[in-house]
């Protein structure tokens, strides 16, 4: 039970930082969306595996009940392929998605293209293996070993 209320933890603080990162858009329709909403894109590292499944399952539950009349909520799944990752976030990028939350397959690899995406003017987050370093960039990560002491 302990660790399901940190899980949730951190997804509202994902979606908390969303919503923020939202209001540093402009108020005019996003990336030329006609209905308003703020595109949010979360890259799922793998959804065969159950900790990424269970995330994303939690993310499209979140944003459909707390946020599905200003958000739309899409899931992409990276299957493990550091360069289908890579690939759905640039195509994220070019759909002019707002936001694109990452979950890492590898973030050596996915790095890079974080730091494109930022200076294509989208917002960043990543997750779970977060990355750090990206100036404009946000990450919400737990350390595993601090999690079960």
């Amino acid at each position: 039970m302990k660790k399901v209320m940190k899980k949730m933890t951190v997804m509202a603080l994902i979606m908390s930082m969303v919503v923020t990162l939202m209001g540093c858009g402009s108020s005019s329709a996003k990336n030329g969306e006609d209905d308003g909403k703020y595109k949010v894109l979360f890259v799922c590292r793998n959804r065969a595996d159950t900790f990424a499944a269970r995330l994303a399952t939690a993310f499209q539950d979140y944003a459909d009940t707390a946020y599905g009349d200003d958000f739309a909520f899409d899931i992409q799944d990276a299957q493990a392929d550091s360069d289908k990752e890579n690939q759905i976030i640039e195509q994220g990028v070019a759909a002019g998605y707002d936001c694109i939350i990452v979950q890492p397959n590898d973030s050596d690899s996915q790095t890079p293209y974080v730091k494109s995406a930022v200076e294509a003017g989208v917002k960043m987050i990543t997750t779970n293996a977060g990355i750090r370093d990206i100036e404009g960039a946000s990450w919400i990560d737990a350390d595993p070993y601090e999690r079960v002491r």
